[in-house]
C-alpha cells in the first residue's frame, strides 16, 4: 500500500520550483498575516511556518520584523526556501513537532490538509503544545468530503499528492476538541483552479 506522506513529499521534492511560480501571488497570504500581525501587536514575535514549502511566507513574515522557522518534511522544498529566502528551516514532522512552547503563532498555510483524518487530531495537539498561552494557529484546507489523491498538476510524471477534505462543521469540531477557541474564519475560492478553501483563525487559552 502506498504511503500518503511518503508519496507526497517525494513529489514536493522534485516540484519545489514549479509550484513555487505557480503560486508566486502572495497577496491573501499577506492579508492573514497582516491581520495576525495586529493581534499579536507590537514587538518581534516567533511564528512557525509550518509545512514552509518554498519559504515565501516565511520572507513574508521575516519582512514584518519577526521570527519566521521554516518547518516542512520535503528535503527538495527546504533546500529552494535556504536558497531563495534565506532564513532558519528545519526538516520535521508536524505530527512530532521537535519544540517546547516557543511560539507566538503557528503558520499553517495549505499544509495539514495532507494529513490522513487520523493523524489530523495528533497535529493539533503538537500546534497547541508548541504554541505559548494565548497564541494563534492559522491553518487552510480544501473544502470537500473524504480523501484523494491528485496528480497532474505538474510538469514532471507521475507526481501524486494525497489530500484530506473537510466540511466547515468537521473542521470547527476537530479545533474546539483540540482546545482552540476560534477567533476567525471564513471560506472562500482560492487561487487553485476554483477549489473552495477554508481558512481558519484559532487561539489557544491563555
Amino acid at each position: 500500500m502506498t504511503d500518503p506522506t511518503a508519496a507526497t513529499i517525494h513529489t514536493y521534492d522534485r516540484v519545489a520550483r514549479e509550484y513555487h511560480d505557480k503560486r508566486y501571488d502572495r497577496e491573501l497570504a499577506q492579508e492573514r498575516l497582516d491581520h495576525i500581525g495586529i493581534l499579536l501587536g507590537p514587538g518581534r514575535h516567533r511564528i512557525l511556518d509550518l509545512g514552509c514549502g518554498p519559504g515565501y511566507d516565511a520572507a513574508l513574515i521575516r519582512a514584518q520584523g519577526h521570527c519566521a522557522i521554516g518547518a516542512d518534511l520535503s528535503s527538495g522544498m527546504l533546500s529552494f526556501a535556504r536558497r531563495h529566502y534565506p532564513g532558519p528551516y528545519l526538516r520535521t514532522d508536524m505530527r512530532r513537532l521537535p519544540f517546547a512552547a516557543a511560539f507566538d503563532a503557528i503558520w499553517a498555510n495549505a499544509s495539514m490538509l495532507h494529513l490522513e483524518p487520523t493523524d489530523f487530531p495528533g497535529a493539533l495537539a503538537e500546534c497547541q503544545r508548541v504554541l505559548k498561552a494565548g497564541g494563534y494557529l492559522a491553518l487552510s484546507l480544501k473544502a470537500g468530503e473524504g480523501q484523494a489523491w491528485e496528480n497532474g498538476r505538474f510538469a514532471v510524471e507521475d507526481a501524486p499528492r494525497f489530500f484530506t477534505y473537510w466540511t466547515a462543521a468537521d473542521l470547527d469540531r476537530a479545533l474546539a476538541a483540540a482546545g482552540f477557541s476560534s477567533v476567525g474564519g471564513a471560506t472562500g475560492d482560492g487561487t487553485d483552479e476554483h477549489q473552495t478553501w477554508l481558512s481558519r483563525l484559532v487561539q489557544k487559552p491563555h
